[in-house]
């Protein structure tokens, strides 16, 4: 038997021998990755998280920007979703996957930064363009709004297609209808007028036949008329207004309005005007008026198609 102190030695002789034989890699660390994979980055990302075993665990904060976050002012910018990779900037949240340690992978697509950049300020509603030749369509358009006449017109048998009433002939005046219509067309007719007074004098005199309608203080409207004078005399056909301050046109007028006349014989003129009516107003007499001189006798005038409408 050899001593303790033989056997000891020739014990540890051995081990030396065994671990000879056993070849260590010192330089293969052992280390380990911890993360959320294959995460959606689109919306704000979680905490990433990265740990080695050499270096201790490395704590990213929140990488997402652009899930909800407008881009560039405009719409949502949209990171994506991404394979495990590195920061994304200000695209969706990276996720950090379970690979080596160390740098972050390609950073992923960012958000799109274009952006809708904001509303452009409204421009003005553009006028209108005139919708035609004024004599158009079944009525025409004297306003040229592209809307026939006869469908805007407050005023009742504006085209006098078999009779006058409502409309009134006011003092000295006989008012008669006639089968003959500005257009030319069959199915209406025109309302024509003569005004008469005993003669002499100087200065105009006027008479009319109209109708009372609604009309408000302030308000701005469109008016119309086709007018025909026979030649043969002197005179002038006109559209007159008179602006009442009670729903009736009763009593004292405000106002008198004269938006257009022609003085032009032997063929059928438009006429077309817009007027505002004074403060107070409640009511307005339309009237389709001839006038002529004091020292004349009589003047004749025809009329169609008349518009009164709110503008």
């Amino acid at each position: 038997m050899p001593s303790s102190k033989a056997a000891l030695r020739l014990a540890l002789t051995c081990l030396s021998g065994l671990l000879a034989g056993c070849a260590v890699d010192e330089g293969r660390a052992l280390k380990f990755g911890f993360g959320v994979t294959g995460g959606s980055t689109s919306g704000s990302g979680g905490a990433a998280v990265n740990a080695n075993a050499g270096d201790g665990a490395d704590t990213g904060g929140d990488d997402s920007q652009a899930g909800d976050k407008p881009a560039a002012d405009g719409g949502k910018a949209s990171g994506g979703t991404s394979e495990p990779q590195g920061d994304a900037g200000e695209g969706g949240a990276a996720a950090i996957g379970s690979g080596p340690a160390g740098g972050s992978g390609p950073a992923g697509g960012g958000g799109t930064t274009s952006g809708r950049g904001g509303d452009a300020p409204l421009a003005g509603t553009s006028g209108s363009s005139g919708g035609g030749a004024i004599d158009s369509g079944p009525c025409g358009d004297l306003d040229s709004n592209g809307v026939q006449d006869c469908d805007e017109t407050v005023a009742p048998n504006s085209r006098f297609d078999t009779s006058e009433p409502p409309w009134l002939a006011e003092y000295g005046v006989v008012q008669t209808w006639k089968p003959e219509n500005a257009r030319g067309g069959a199915g209406s007719g025109s309302l024509a007028i003569t005004f008469s007074t005993a003669g002499g004098g100087n200065g105009w005199a006027l008479g009319a036949s109209g109708q009372c309608l609604p009309a408000w203080g302030e308000w701005s409207y469109e008016v119309g008329a086709r007018v025909y004078l026979p030649e043969g005399q002197s005179g002038r056909a006109e559209l007159s207004l008179a602006a009442f301050g009670n729903d009736a046109c009763a009593g004292s007028y405000l106002a008198t309005l004269t938006p257009a006349l022609t003085t032009t014989a032997g063929s059928w003129q438009a006429l077309h005007g817009t007027v505002k009516m004074p403060a107070g107003t409640r009511s307005v007499l339309v009237r389709l008026a001839a006038a002529k001189p004091s020292s004349q006798l009589s003047v004749e005038a025809r009329f169609d198609d008349v518009l009164f409408r709110k503008k």
